[in-house]
């Protein structure tokens, strides 16, 4: 049974993401890494330079459901930990492929003011529309299923 989770297409559909959101900032692809700071892990990570960049990815297609503007929050603190844990001033970019995943950000909701407050910027990228139909397949097929209790 599937649940909901890290699955080989959400997996694949971020690392598309990252390489379209490296395009858009002007990074090469190449340079961006996994990172991990006393067990705090970033999706992708380029060091160097004056400013660090420090990257969360979601691939979630469509509006968040409660949990999942949990998760989203969750990964935001993230990139402010971590930001603070290499004690230096990064520049912290939480990145979708659907608008509509984060649109909760957006409002004058205590979570738009936070990722506002911090820093953090709201990046929208392009996917190729088999990737963006695979998620939303997965997402299907994972709302069909509940943990077992």
């Amino acid at each position: 049974m599937l649940y909901s989770g890290r699955s080989d297409i959400q997996q694949e559909a971020e690392k598309e993401i990252l390489v379209s959101l490296a395009k858009v900032i002007g990074v090469d692809f190449d340079k961006i890494q996994k990172k991990t700071i006393q067990g705090v892990e970033l999706d992708g990570y380029v060091g160097g330079g004056e400013k660090p960049i420090c990257i969360e990815i979601w691939a979630h297609q469509g509006k968040a459901k409660s949990a999942q503007k949990n998760k989203v929050m969750n990964d935001v603190c993230k990139l402010i930990l971590f930001e603070k844990l290499c004690k230096r001033k990064c520049r912290k970019i939480f990145c979708v492929s659907d608008k509509n995943a984060i649109s909760f950000l957006e409002g004058k909701g205590w979570q738009g003011q936070f990722v506002k407050a911090f820093d953090i910027e709201k990046r929208v990228v392009d996917i190729p529309d088999e990737t963006r139909n695979a998620i939303i397949e997965l997402q299907k097929k994972q709302n069909m299923y509940k943990k077992p209790e």
